[in-house]
């Protein structure tokens, strides 16, 4: 399903300079997108905002000055990593709701559908969601290639679970086959191999806006379960001292009963081999100044609208500046 698009966003930016204003609303969501999910992964559901709203005005002025198409990116990307590493707020875990989840505890709706796996779906999705562990992960008899696309199929169960049993909507409860997303389960547990890999993740995100969608509507459960208080109440092999051998064994003897399918036995591909900039022009592109800001849409500001009336109120007065904003790109591009 997560087919990256035809051009990438660096492409599509030149072509909306250039007066394509069938891009106009697409390439400022898309970077507002990214730019979100990035802040809700590295700082949480609660303490996300600041470096969020930061980087997008920072972007706004910034892009004024890029000539270079294969400067895009990396410049998008260092803003939104710097104003996360300046930020006064440390990342939050904790059992945080939204208007997506109808404002139902992410815990309850794990524990309404949590019986519904069996007991080798139950140990594996521990393994990266609760443990997240590398070392552990390693030294389990499959490989990691394995084990993150069972996880991966495991977290489709839980969402197509609570759609049927809570009315819980999410843009794609599909089963997955597709390779490039073997990486998203060990991205969402903090427990890819290294930086550089969590990275090129990040990056690639920009070029797969509907990825982007799937992980800030799973983000309320995985930094739930990163909470203690309910991770406990899941995983009690975890918290009674139950050995390491112990939970390797479980699983182990679970997971051989299963088959796996004979594609997972190809290498992980990095997200690093698939580089989303384009080639770089013969010349410049002389870029227009006095651009108005990228707006803050209204419906990536719903995936991040917390459990309170004073958000809800703050939602519905950022939704109206930034349509008024919008409006403004609208007929600044129109003109031009």
């Amino acid at each position: 399903m997560y087919d990256q698009p035809a051009e990438d966003i660096a492409t599509l930016f030149i072509r909306l300079r250039k007066g394509d204003t069938s891009l106009q609303e697409e390439v400022p969501q898309r970077f507002d997108r990214w730019f979100l999910t990035i802040a809700m992964h590295r700082l949480g559901q609660k303490n996300h905002r600041i470096a969020y709203e930061s980087a997008c005005k920072e972007f706004s002025s910034s892009v004024k000055t890029i000539t270079r198409k294969k400067d895009l990116v990396p410049q998008a990307y260092s803003i939104i990593k710097n104003n996360i590493q300046k930020s006064s707020e440390q990342f939050r875990a904790g059992d945080f709701s939204n208007m997506m989840l109808q404002q139902r505890p992410p815990s309850e709706l794990l524990h309404l559908v949590w019986d519904k796996l069996n007991a080798n779906e139950q140990a594996l999705f521990s393994l990266f969601y609760v443990q997240r562990n590398r070392d552990r992960l390693e030294a389990h008899p499959q490989s990691v290639e394995q084990l993150a696309l069972q996880v991966l199929n495991i977290r489709q169960k839980i969402k197509r679970l609570m759609k049927d049993d809570a009315s819980i909507t999410f843009t794609n409860t599909q089963s997955q086959t597709n390779h490039d997303l073997l990486p998203l389960p060990l991205f969402e547990a903090g427990i890819l191999a290294n930086q550089q890999e969590k990275e090129a993740f990040e990056t690639w995100l920009l070029n797969v806006p509907e990825v982007c969608n799937d992980l800030m509507e799973f983000v309320p459960f995985v930094q739930a379960l990163q909470d203690p208080k309910v991770s406990q109440a899941f995983f009690k092999e975890v918290d009674d001292g139950k050995s390491e051998v112990e939970v390797q064994q479980q699983t182990t003897k679970s997971v051989t009963s299963t088959p796996i399918p004979s594609e997972i036995n190809t290498p992980l591909e990095k997200p690093v081999e698939k580089s989303i900039e384009a080639p770089e022009p013969e010349k410049d592109v002389k870029i227009k100044t006095n651009e108005p800001d990228f707006p803050i849409s209204e419906d990536i500001e719903n995936y991040a609208n917390q459990n309170s009336s004073n958000d809800t109120l703050k939602t519905i007065l950022i939704a109206v500046v930034m349509a008024v904003i919008l409006i403004a790109l609208l007929s600044f591009l129109s003109s031009n």
